[in-house]
């Protein structure tokens, strides 16, 4: 008898229609008798529960991931996860902390193509292991992204945002001043990667922020990832992409998986800048100094954040890199010309690497200078603007209330 049934399991529906047959045939029979009809309700309770959805019979597709973390790896150590600086000791307890990890991806990325495998396979591999053991959906490494980038989901556009734009915006639109409502800027920058903007959805998760105003932007050849991430980490805001574009929303809502430093930790004072070669503002510096050192009033970690960009952001010579020359002091190999106008900073709004010894982050400053033979127009740059009169005075009593 148990053989005979290996070949007739079938699904629920098409069970129930069998047997609906069955009973129909020749009502005037006798055939079956009371035994026959016995072996039929037998045969149906046990076997109908198996026929439902189909299960031990076909194989459950499986349900995307839903979520997506970003680690991403750069030069001298650096190291970001989920937009902030990490170290791969703190990767652990930070890859424990993320929520329903099975619906989860963790990404790798590397800040530039420039990186060496020695410098990536020792982390990839360590998080690759992290990754398997702490119950993630997989691993994916995703090419050339920025330090401070974060996990983006799945959605049609998400080759858009690696794409090079140029944008050049100053007085047009919402521009108020040489001011920019950051919305308007996202917009544009969307238009110029062709990634619809989702204004209403923006508006609802980051209202009023969106509405911040920002300075002129003037774009070239950058990633609109770069450009986005540059704008909004500022005005404290992200973006994020789905099935119908890109929209801004208001990280604020949701507990970060990484944790800033707090006050608290900073016990007051930041490590301050005691000395810099160039001095901040030098003008006639010998194009033939080979390098920038900063100086710092206490012993520092071990990273760095060199800030800055073309045209004004010194080449590096091809072999060199940053490094510390001692505790306090860090110095920038630099292949400088003269008759030009230069400015590196020391840590920015994304990037602190340079910290204390207990990881308080360096206040934000820059040192720029010009070489011999720099033309009046680029020593200009260095003059920064200086009140010379004010109309009341600061202090004045009794100002006319109608003064315009």
């Amino acid at each position: 008898m148990t053989l005979g049934f290996v070949g007739i399991l079938e699904r629920k529906r098409n069970l129930q229609r069998r047997l609906e047959e069955i009973m129909r045939h020749d009502a005037k029979s006798r055939y079956l008798g009371l035994w026959g009809w016995l072996i039929i309700i037998v045969f149906a309770g046990a076997f109908l529960p198996m026929g439902g959805g189909g299960r031990g019979v076909a194989t459950a597709q499986e349900e995307p991931p839903d979520h997506f973390v970003r680690f991403v790896v750069g030069a001298e150590g650096q190291m970001t996860f989920e937009g902030e600086s990490v170290t791969l000791d703190q990767m652990p307890s930070l890859l424990d902390a993320v929520p329903h990890r099975a619906n989860t991806v963790l990404t790798f990325a590397v800040a530039n193509r420039a990186l060496t495998l020695e410098e990536v396979d020792p982390t990839k591999g360590r998080l690759m292991n992290l990754s398997n053991d702490l119950g993630f959906n997989h691993f994916s490494d995703i090419g050339v992204h920025p330090l401070g980038s974060y996990g983006l989901d799945a959605s049609p556009y998400n080759g858009h945002i690696l794409k090079e734009i140029t944008v050049d915006i100053e007085g047009d639109g919402e521009a108020e001043n040489g001011r920019l409502s950051v919305q308007y800027a996202v917009q544009a920058i969307c238009e110029a990667a062709a990634i619809p903007y989702q204004s209403e959805k923006s508006a609802s998760l980051a209202d009023p922020q969106r509405r911040r105003f920002i300075r002129s932007m003037h774009l070239k050849d950058v990633t609109a990832e770069q450009a986005l991430l540059d704008m909004l980490d500022p005005v404290g805001l992200r973006f994020n992409l789905d099935a119908r574009g890109l929209y801004l929303h208001d990280p604020g809502e949701y507990e970060p998986l990484v944790e800033k430093p707090s006050s608290a930790r900073a016990q007051g004072t930041m490590p301050r800048v005691i000395a810099t070669s160039p001095a901040v503002g030098a003008e006639d510096v010998d194009p033939s100094i080979g390098e920038i050192t900063v100086t710092f009033d206490r012993d520092m970690g071990k990273g760095m954040s060199w800030t800055g960009g073309p045209p004004d952001f010194p080449p590096i010579p091809e072999g060199q890199r940053a490094h510390w020359r001692d505790a306090r002091t860090c110095v920038l190999p630099v292949n400088i010309e003269s008759g030009s106008y230069y400015r590196v900073g020391i840590n920015s709004t994304s990037y602190q690497n340079f910290r204390s010894g207990e990881g308080v982050p360096a206040k934000n400053s820059t040192i720029y200078f010009t070489t011999q033979g720099a033309s009046d127009e680029l020593k200009r740059k260095l003059k920064t603007p200086r009140i010379i009169s004010l109309d009341p005075p600061n202090g004045a009593p009794d100002v006319d209330p109608d003064l315009k």
